[in-house]
């Protein structure tokens, strides 16, 4: 996701392959999957809580780092959405699984509606902390609060042949 903001707004090289850390920490995340599989397999809501958080954060930060980039702010709410899904659509398709954004969970709507608040918070004259702090809470909180209730979005009714 957030190779894919970068490219959008123009910067080169993306931010995740100009530092090592990025990469040693996602190598170290899975490796550590990878060897402890079983113990990982059994912490479903942990990490889908997990999840809920890391899509609040690269919405936010997605959409900060567009706004400093010079992106108008419809563009820098898209692009934080953007960031905060992304990387998910690209591995679901890349392991030829239906991406979570194709179901009817509510995931891409909580990205766009932090990354949203956070820009207005900015044009409103909120601090960069504040900013994000409303921004993630309202996108994590909206996704963790649709996971309990069981909250998806609709579906398209089929029509009936007669």
């Amino acid at each position: 996701g957030g190779i894919v903001r970068d490219l959008l707004l123009d910067i080169h090289p993306p931010s995740s392959l100009s530092n090592w850390r990025y990469l040693g920490s996602a190598l170290a995340a899975s490796v550590l999957v990878f060897y402890l599989h079983t113990v990982v397999s059994k912490l479903n809501r942990e990490i889908l809580v997990l999840d809920a958080l890391g899509m609040g954060l690269f919405a936010t930060t997605g959409a900060t780092i567009a706004i400093e980039a010079g992106a108008q702010p419809l563009a820098a709410a898209l692009i934080g959405a953007t960031s905060a899904i992304g990387g998910g659509i690209l591995r679901d398709v890349l392991v030829n699984e239906v991406p979570l954004l194709l179901h009817r969970d509510l995931y891409a709507i909580p990205a766009l509606l932090g990354s949203a608040v956070l820009v207005a918070a900015r044009e409103l004259g909120f601090g960069q902390n504040i900013a994000l702090v409303l921004g993630t809470v309202l996108a994590t909180g909206l996704r963790l609060l649709a996971l309990w209730r069981g909250w998806s979005l609709p579906q398209a009714r089929v029509p009936r042949e007669d």
